[in-house]
């Protein structure tokens, strides 16, 4: 019943949906952003690096809490692209705690701390069984936030400590015999927590299932980045954030879905699970505007494991910005793999 009723309702115009909602309040990332939903319903914390001479990068997603995703127990998520240009994907159950003082996160296989004296969040990762290690250091100035989106009733925090940074240190890639030397990757940090759940099928109170989500994150060869995460709503509108942090850490930033700024376009189907997914994603709103490209040999889908309920494409790409490198992400619950939001088109 909620299927149907959704299915009818997503080709509202976003604007009129947006319309009765107030906008999200926005602000600017703090440091201590990465432990501030430890104790949400739902929290995931992010650290990207990403190499613009090479497909290197990778992604470690700390979900420390274990309702997010289907999941059944907190995890560790290491995901990117080899230097080869294979893409890899590492979900390590685990467990966390956390530490305010400074701002931390530790588990058996990985874990990061802010240094104050050099101004950066340490990481370091290991995995014995796939041989995957990373010691890095992660610098730079805080992003934007949404404090926060109204997710179909459900709060959504999304807080970059890191908007735009460097990376610096060392990472061994599974089936490479030495470590890769990360010198001056572009980096991010972003913490998304809140009210919003995203396990598989109806969300109590409400009955009701969240579509799922839509990102994009890309650093530029100027030390700048811009960032896009939304959402569509069940009733046919948006929520979200675009942001764009200067190499010196001046923030802009505005709220696409109530300028009716959202686009998805080129969609593919993947033949192996019948997903599809979007490979250009637009966004526009007050003085930014900015579109993200991606390949279908340039995505990943997972579709077993932590992400049960789901499918979610990840994809390298780059952005309109000359020299750029992206990771764009999409992910819809079961009910709504082929469901374009409004704003859409083929």
């Amino acid at each position: 019943m909620v299927a149907a009723v959704v299915a009818g309702l997503v080709g509202m115009d976003a604007a009129t949906a947006s319309a009765a909602e107030p906008p999200t309040p926005l602000g600017v990332g703090w440091t201590a952003g990465v432990v501030a939903g430890v104790d949400a319903v739902d929290n995931q914390v992010f650290f990207d690096a990403q190499d613009l001479h090479s497909p290197a990068k990778v992604t470690f997603n700390f979900i420390t809490t274990p309702m997010t995703l289907g999941s059944t127990t907190p995890v560790l998520i290491v995901l990117g692209v080899l230097p080869s240009g294979k893409q890899f994907l590492l979900p390590v159950p685990t467990t966390y705690t956390t530490s305010d003082s400074p701002p931390s996160i530790y588990s058996p296989v990985g874990h990061v701390t802010w240094v104050s004296s050099a101004q950066a969040f340490h990481l370091v990762v290991a995995d014995a069984v796939s041989g995957f290690s990373a010691d890095l250091w992660f610098a730079g100035h805080p992003g934007g936030a949404t404090l926060p989106a109204d997710w179909d009733g459900q709060t959504s925090y999304w807080v970059q400590s890191i908007g735009a940074g460097k990376v610096n240190g060392t990472v061994s890639f599974p089936g490479y015999s030495s470590p890769t030397t990360v010198a001056d990757w572009g980096g991010e940090e972003e913490t998304e927590y809140g009210t919003y759940e995203l396990g598989p099928g109806p969300i109590p109170p409400t009955g009701l299932a969240h579509i799922g989500y839509d990102y994009a994150q890309s650093d530029n060869p100027d030390g700048s980045a811009d960032a896009l995460d939304v959402f569509p709503e069940l009733d046919g509108g948006w929520r979200g954030i675009l942001v764009h942090t200067s190499a010196s850490g001046q923030v802009t930033e505005c709220e696409p879905s109530q300028a009716g700024g959202i686009r998805l376009s080129n969609w593919h189907t993947d033949s192996t699970t019948g997903y599809v997914y979007p490979l250009v994603m637009s966004a526009s709103c007050g003085s930014l505007s900015i579109t993200w490209v991606t390949t279908p040999a340039q995505t990943e889908i997972p579709v077993q494991g932590q992400l049960d309920g789901f499918l979610v494409s990840d994809s390298a790409g780059v952005s309109s910005v000359p020299g750029s490198v992206a990771a764009m992400q999409h992910l819809r619950d079961n009910g709504h793999f082929d469901q374009m939001p409004a704003g859409s088109s083929r």
